[in-house]
């Protein structure tokens, strides 16, 4: 029961993340009703996180099922799902009048996948985007060390103290006193521990947190 109970959250999570940002997409689709371009644009994001949520929920059902859940590439283009996520992100952002930069380096192949890799990028930047006051700024970028991609993510939020550190990626651990705790942070560390990468977290410089992930090329 209590490991059914922590996967349920686990997915209560994840659906909620990709809802969270579609709702951002609707709530504006009045401003832009006589904005082909927009539409557009929401109508693909929307479909693919749609799409995203759709395998989650159908891996869930065939493991409780006993049965393996339908195959995911081991691989993507890391730039790709980085732009993907942005783009879903980036009115949210923008309401919030915060300032999200992308800064990709080589179009490197990682050894996750895409769906995988979106999961992580998703709870590292709403993180961010959460901590992160007006007129600041949220920064995403990607670089290649000799056999591994980074990618870093960077807030203006007051930091992780050294003591929150050590359970910050703990299951239902969280900083904030206004709400429980949350599962992103051991959602992403187990994705990216699973493939041999890491994931870590350091002071910003001049302020903030910055968040690394590090995956294996290939």
């Amino acid at each position: 029961m209590a490991a059914l109970g922590e996967l349920l959250a686990e997915v209560v999570h994840e659906v909620r993340n990709g809802l969270v940002s579609i709702k951002t997409f609707v709530q504006l689709l009045p401003e832009h009703q006589n904005d082909p371009t927009f539409e557009a644009r929401f109508r693909e994001i929307a479909a693919a996180e749609f799409d995203r949520i759709e395998r989650l929920l159908t891996s869930v059902l065939a493991q409780a099922a006993g049965e393996s859940g339908p195959g995911e590439q081991a691989h993507c283009e890391i730039g790709a799902v980085v732009e993907s996520v942005a783009a879903l992100l980036r009115l949210r952002a923008d309401r919030s009048q915060v300032t999200l930069t992308v800064a990709l380096g080589d179009r490197t192949h990682v050894a996750m996948g895409a769906d995988a890799l979106r999961q992580v990028l998703m709870n590292l930047l709403l993180n961010a985007l959460r901590v992160t006051d007006a007129a600041q700024e949220v920064r995403i970028e990607t670089r290649t060390l000799g056999s591994a991609a980074e990618i870093r993510v960077e807030d203006r939020g007051p930091g992780v103290s050294r003591e929150a550190r050590r359970r910050i990626f703990e299951p239902f651990f969280s900083t904030r006193s206004d709400r429980a705790g949350g599962l992103g942070l051991a959602i992403s560390l187990r994705l990216v521990e699973a493939v041999g990468g890491t994931l870590t977290v350091s002071d910003r410089e001049g302020g903030g947190s910055c968040f690394r992930v590090r995956l294996p090329v290939i």
